[in-house]
């Protein structure tokens, strides 16, 4: 497609004096300006995006742009901002057994630190550790209800909305083709629910990929990938799930 050449790190230490030497005045000018010039060229490199990267245009492509440049306006004049830690309510924290003490923490701390009330739900695998921070909460002069232990059985419940969670489920293993790195790859679903969901699942995704096309039209939902070499690989995966009847 293009050949480029590969430049020497060297030229960035070299550039740090100059960049060290610009007051925050002219960071945020230059940083503003490039982040307009990101908003004015954004077609133009939506479109260099879906050419490299096979990325639909409707979707992926505008995206992105405005992400790049809302993120490059933000940060021109971030540190300038005053960051103040307000309250939001309630928040609860969910706990897995492998770290009952410390993991509580990190969601507790913070989330009472900042004025909000917290619900810990620790694992019924690891619930004594929590309960008995019970008495030491009271001592703690915490006020009536602020932190509260709740324990219980992890259900998952069969009422659960289905369809909110096909269409979700389906959405995070094709956006921009199944190529995220966090791309949900593996669902999972409760006994109850288990055969609803397949076939609710095996709908959705049967109707994304009657949707695949080129990436230029609007009505495409499935683009091509970013090369030969990762379309063999997702082949590879097809068909060594066919083989195990997956």
């Amino acid at each position: 497609m293009a050949k480029t050449s590969a430049g020497p790190s060297s030229t960035t230490e070299a550039a740090f004096p100059a960049s060290r030497a610009l007051s925050a005045k002219e960071r945020t000018s230059i940083l503003t300006k490039f982040a307009n010039l990101l908003l004015e060229y954004s077609t133009h490199l939506a479109e260099l995006t879906r050419i490299t990267l096979g990325a639909l245009i409707s979707t992926f492509g505008s995206i992105e742009t405005a992400l790049a440049a809302t993120t490059w306006l933000y940060n021109a004049d971030g540190f300038l901002k005053i960051v103040r830690h307000e309250p939001l309510g309630v928040v609860a924290g969910i706990v897995p057994w492998n770290g009952p003490m410390g993991t509580a923490a990190l969601k507790g701390a913070p989330a009472l630190a900042t004025g909000n009330c917290f619900i810990l739900k620790p694992s019924e695998k690891t619930l004594f550790a929590a309960l008995a921070m019970g008495p030491l909460i009271k001592e703690a002069a915490f006020p009536p209800g602020v932190f509260q232990v709740l324990s219980g059985e992890p259900s998952c419940r069969d009422d659960a909305d289905l369809d909110n969670a096909v269409k979700w489920c389906a959405d995070a293993i094709t956006a921009n083709t199944g190529q995220v790195c966090f791309a949900a790859s593996r669902v999972y679903v409760q006994e109850g629910l288990a055969d609803r969901f397949n076939a609710a699942y095996k709908t959705a995704m049967t109707e994304k990929a009657s949707t695949a096309g080129d990436p230029e039209d609007l009505k495409t939902l499935l683009g091509p990938v970013v090369d030969n070499a990762r379309f063999e690989r997702v082949m590879g995966f097809i068909k060594r799930d066919q083989q195990q009847n997956a």
